[in-house]
Formats: C-alpha cells, structure tokens, sequence
C-alpha cells in the first residue's frame, strides 16, 4: 500500500489542482507544481466543506472529487503530453531543481526513520487526531477531546488522516509525508520566486539556498510543516492574480486552506501579505485590488472551521488541552485564557535571547522542531544581498522596487519577531517559530549575491569557477548543518519515563500486526503512534473505563473483552500516574488472574499482557 498511497497523495492534490486550474494550457513542470501546490491547499477546505454538509472524510470520496473533472479532460490531455513534441529532455535548471529536490526528500524523509520512534512531544498528539479522523471520517469532536482538533484547526490531521486510510501504518505516514510535504516546499518556493521575478535563475539560487539553510523546516511532525509550505503557492497565485482574474479562486482557496492548518503561521502569513499589499500599491500607485479580494474569500471560507470555533470561544465553552510534567495530554484549560498567552514576547517552548553567534554558527545538537542558524555560508551571502538590495530600492522598474521592498519587509518583520524577548519588544508570537519564516528573505537575498558574484566574473570559465566555489561555500556550511540536523538521533520526548520504556512500546510496534486494540491506563496517544489501536474518544470508552485503574480484575476483563481489546500494556507511566506500590499490586493481580497472560515483562520497561477470552 505504500507505492498505492503515495500515488494517491499526488492524485488528490493534482486532481484538484488542476481543477481549478484547467484555464491553464501550458503543460510543463512549472505547471505540473503549481497544480499540486495548490491541490495541497484545497484539501483543508475541501475537509471542511464535506464535514460541514455530512458527508464522509472517506478517500474515495477524495479521490473522486479529485479525479472527476481532469478524467473528463484526460484523454485529450495526455495525448497533448505523450506528443512526440512534448517529449523532450526537460531545461538544465528544471533538473537541477528536481535533483535539489530528491535530495531534499531523502534527508527529510530518511532522517525521520533512523530512530524507531516519533519525536519529542507533537507527533504523539498528531498521531491521535491522524487516527481519529481516519477511523470516524468527521472532524466532530468537542473541543479539549483532541490537542490538535478544536480549536486548534484541523487541516494538517485530516490529510495524513486521509492518506492512513489506505495505509496501515500511522508510524509510516506521519514520517514519510511530513516529510514529503516540507520537501515539496523547495519546488513550490521555485515557483513563487519565478513568479515574483521571471528570472530562472533566481529562483534555482534562492530554492537551492532555502533547500540548504539550516533553519527553514526540519522534517519534524508539526501542522507547520504544511502551512509554511502553502505559503508559496498562496503568494504565487496573489501575484498572478494581478494579471488573471482567474487565479482569484485558486488564491483564496490555498490561502483558506493555510487558516485552517496552522493559526499562528496564520497571523504571520498576514502581515506577510501586508507587507507585499504595501509595497505593490505604492510602487504601482494602485490598490491591489485582488489582493484584498482574494484575502476577503479567504477568510470567508475559513469560518467553514473558524465559524463555530469562535462562537464557542466567545461563549466561553470552548476548551484547549494543556500539557502536564506527566501526561502529553494534560488538563483542559478555557480557550479564551489561553488564547491570551500567544501574543507573549517570551512565550514558546524555545524562545530566548538570541545572539550573533545564532546566525553564524549553527549549535550542536541544534533543536529539532525549529533549528536555528544561517551557518556561515548563506549567513554571509545574506549580508552581501542585503548590501545589493539596498542599491536597488530607489532605482529600476516598480516591478524591480516591489520585490526589493518586499524582501526588505520580510527581513525586518522575521527579524524583529524572533527577537521579541531580546529586544523586548512589547508583543510577541512564539519568536523561535520566526526562524523558518527568516529563512524566505534571507534565500532571496542569497540569490541576489549569488548571480552579483557570477556575473562579475565576466568571462564563462571564472563565471563557471564561481558558481562552484559558492555551491561548496553553501554545501560544507549551511547545508552540512542543515543535513547534521535533521539525520541525527532525535529524542523521543519528556514524556517517557526511560529508553526501555520506550523500547517496550517498539517491542509491540514490530510483534503485533497493525491496528491490534492495545489498553493503555494512561496516554493512549503512544499506543496509536506505535500503530496499535485504541478509541479513547468514544463515549463508551470513556463510561467503561473511566476508574479503569481502581476497577477489580473481573470487572476490569469484562470490559475489555466488551471493547475487543486484546492485549493491555503497563508501564512506568502509569506508575507516575498512580504510584509504585498500586502499579506493582495491579501487576501481581494481572499475573495471577487465568485470564491474562504475560506476554512481555521488561521490568524496567513495561509489561504486555495478552487478554484470554
């Protein structure tokens, strides 16, 4: 099924790409991305929009939705593109771009696998909403039930939730299409920039420095991983929005589909939009018009989502999990009180005062939901294209002035947001989140120094003796660390108590087949991220095993074997929860019963008993 849902992935995003795209007749690679991109975008919307009218999160009704307009203009369009005339040795830079790419994908996607568990603390959340909306096909959950469904937006859960629907392994798909998903990010960054500058050869030196800058993505599992690779197709649709009514849709439907991912990417995503609104309008003294259309459309599609979240909010039902010292989903705290600490200078897991060293000299380790650093390489040829750009603001054609002023915004409200608590500023979002956001303008300016350098060169060979020399400048710098990064040894997070902890859990991963109903007393998240089974959501669930820990033996089976569990795990977790004199009784009293038997006793691990029926 691997092979059968990667296929899918690029049928559903293609498929309804191109349906709102077909104007376009030009076939070509450039083409071929952008319709993905924005196939990628439509997938949240299109999830929001069935959910709301009742019909089933099912794949095949994805895919049919997705296949059913291009079927209709399929034949004619493959005999277009299997024509002897399309069927040529594609341009230098597209395989350029495409190799950039592949070896993007293979650090993203085999870094995630050389340990055998889901990094640090998300993906274990991730996971939880990923199985639910695989297994019930709604996003209709109360809020507080799910970290990352209600009211946090649930976009990112509900296209690995479809893609674990022809899939049987939840480990699998979180690692490989995150991944994935923060790789196609260099091809569609190629595409904006060639958007914004017609220059070919801007876009593959910019693409190329995102590709290797330490801190733009890592392949950790977080809803950021898809909304900042939406921001390109968005940013691509608004700019050739100005010239082709066309793209109005298509614009407003990715940049929905960015609401309803990530909401403080969202936030930044705006004043992004703002920044480049300003610049175009005052360079072409007009409004761009279009641009507010399209955001307008945009934010009205969102309250598919956003709508009832913010009613409840407003009412004051509304309920966020909170994380405890012991438990990843902690206790549940009003949205409204919570929402309040987003905008804190300091707030974010990570955020600190950050020095020039940060910017120079990528850290060992580096973190790995955000890693910091330029690295001395793009650090460098950033500092040399700012020095470019601020030349060329007040000089050239507006659309030239555009792009510079645009670069230059960017720079100054990445920068300033990632310092807020070094500079303490009044207001802040999550600053460390800033750092991947740092990473767009700081590739732009990248290219600007790259192609200055080349073409000081003058002649051909000292021209061909400079891109080398930059191409091992940024590789042995930027891109050694960027590499170091995301194939090394990630934690498995602060929420297991020990490494044999853990390795029980694997034990189980690697022994049972996938979907086995496995009872876990606490955190039923690391169960389904070990691709087991268990619907801690359902009202029945809950009434039965509510006190599962202080239930007798007998009442405890009866329950179990009601809920078709077949096999129940115990480990040092659960001795933090209830203590380690009551976890060692319930122990004795589950090997002594007749219908449970031991399985797996790693004594500074976790016991697995099977449950006789």
């Amino acid at each position: 099924m691997t092979f059968i849902t990667i296929i899918l992935f690029f049928v559903y995003t293609f498929g309804l790409g191109y349906t709102l795209t077909s104007y376009i007749k030009k076939n070509s690679f450039e083409t071929f991305v952008l319709r993905v991109s924005i196939g990628l975008g439509a997938l949240p919307v299109l999830g929001t929009v069935l959910n709301i009218i009742h019909i089933p999160l099912d794949w095949r009704i994805i895919f049919c939705i997705a296949f059913i307009y291009p079927a209709r203009a399929g034949i004619s369009f493959l005999r277009n593109s299997l024509s002897a005339r399309s069927l040529k040795i594609p341009p230098k830079n597209i395989i350029i771009l495409f190799i950039i790419f592949l070896i993007t994908a293979l650090i993203y996607c085999g870094g995630s696998f050389n340990y055998p568990w889901l990094e640090d603390d998300d993906p274990w959340s991730h996971a939880a909403g990923v199985k639910y909306i695989s297994v019930e096909k709604n996003l209709n959950v109360s809020s507080g039930e799910f970290q990352y469904i209600n009211p946090y937006p649930p976009g990112y859960d509900f296209i690995l939730g479809i893609l674990h629907q022809t899939h049987y392994s939840i480990y699998w798909v979180l690692k490989f299409f995150n991944g994935l998903i923060a790789a196609l990010g260099i091809l569609f960054f190629y595409n904006f920039i060639l958007d914004f500058t017609q220059d070919k050869k801007k876009a593959l030196w910019a693409s190329f420095a995102l590709a290797c800058v330490p801190c733009y993505l890592s392949h950790f599992i977080w809803a950021h991983s898809l909304a900042v690779t939406l921001f390109f197709p968005a940013l691509s649709t608004l700019l050739r929005a100005q010239d082709d009514r066309r793209f109005i849709l298509p614009g407003s439907i990715v940049i929905s589909g960015i609401f309803l991912t990530q909401p403080t990417q969202s936030i930044k995503f705006c004043v992004l939009i703002l920044i480049l609104f300003m610049a175009y309008s005052i360079m072409k003294r007009r409004l761009a018009t279009r641009m507010i259309t399209i955001m307008a459309v945009a934010g009205l599609l969102s309250l598919t989502w956003w709508g009832p979240v913010i009613y409840e909010i407003k009412s004051g039902t509304s309920e966020f999990i909170q994380r405890q010292d012991n438990e990843i989903l902690g206790s549940r705290t009003n949205s409204t009180s919570a929402f309040k600490d987003i905008f804190d200078p300091a707030g974010g897991s990570a955020t600190r005062d950050f020095t020039f060293n940060d910017y120079f000299t990528a850290p060992q380790p580096n973190m790995v939901n955000n890693p910091l650093s330029l690295e001395k390489g793009i650090f460098i040829l950033s500092l040399l294209g700012l020095l470019i750009l601020i030349k060329q603001l007040f000089v050239g054609d507006p659309d030239k002035r555009i792009y510079c002023w645009t670069i230059l915004g960017w720079l100054l409200f990445t920068f300033l947001g990632m310092n807020s608590k070094t500079f303490n500023l009044p207001i802040g979002l999550f600053a460390f989140r800033f750092w991947m956001l740092f990473a767009i303008p700081v590739s732009m300016l990248s290219a600007e120094a790259c192609l200055m350098l080349i073409r000081a060169m003058g002649k051909p060979f000292l021209a061909q003796l400079m891109v080398i020399l930059i191409i091992i400048l940024i590789v042995c710098t930027s891109g050694y660390a960027k590499y170091r990064v995301n194939t090394s040894y990630w934690t498995r997070g602060v929420f297991w108590t020990s490494l044999n902890e853990t390795l029980s859990y694997i034990w189980m991963r690697d022994n049972f087949p996938p979907d086995t109903r496995v009872f876990s007393f606490k955190d039923n998240l690391f169960v389904i991220g070990m691709d087991m089974k268990a619907d801690f959501w359902r009202e029945e669930y809950k009434a039965d095993f509510e006190n599962a820990f202080e239930s007798d033996i007998q009442t405890l089976h009866k329950n179990l074997k009601n809920h078709q569990f077949k096999y129940l795990i115990i480990s040092p977790k659960d001795t933090l929860a209830f203590g380690f004199d009551e976890v060692n009784k319930k122990i004795s009293d589950l090997v002594s019963h007749k219908d449970f038997q031991l399985v797996l006793n790693h004594k500074k691990g976790a016991r697995i008993f099977k449950i006789i029926y």
